[in-house]
């Protein structure tokens, strides 16, 4: 028996999940276990996270879409979004302090890791990117306030 297929052969998605399952029969995860997993696989792409800790690719797919988990899984892609960028900037920075650091320093004095798009930006463009440059700066300050401590 798959332990991620119920008895009609349908991936399982809620029941997986120890917060939003019915009953516990079938949980593998927490919430916050399989955001931990998800957000250590490194894979903005999600692949990873659904061929080692789920049943694929479609199952991933299907998680993604199913109500109750949509909202969790959004933050993970978030979270993981702002983990990347503030490990890029971080590389950049240490570049840009090395002897060839040109343009390093130019993709950090220019935002190189803010996204662009084609056109005017909407409003809930701008405010997304708002909030996920705050969180890289945080991110990144944080790292670096440890980083003074050693």
């Amino acid at each position: 028996m798959n332990k991620f297929k119920d008895t009609v052969n349908r991936f399982r998605t809620i029941s997986l999940f120890k917060e939003t399952a019915v009953t516990q029969e079938h949980v593998l995860y927490t919430i916050e276990e399989a955001r931990s997993l998800f957000i250590e696989s490194n894979d903005p792409t999600g692949y990873k996270f659904a061929t080692e800790c789920l049943g694929g690719w479609k199952h991933w797919k299907a998680i993604k879409n199913s109500g109750p988990l949509y909202h969790y899984i959004e933050q993970w892609e978030e979270e993981l979004e702002v983990k990347l960028r503030s490990q890029a900037v971080g590389n950049m920075l240490n570049l840009a302090l090395g002897d060839k650091g040109y343009q390093a320093s130019k993709f950090l004095i220019d935002g190189g890791w803010k996204q662009k798009t084609a056109g005017r930006p909407t409003k809930a463009a701008v405010q997304k990117e708002a909030k996920m440059a705050n969180k890289v700066y945080e991110e990144f300050n944080n790292s670096v306030d440890l980083n003074k401590q050693h």
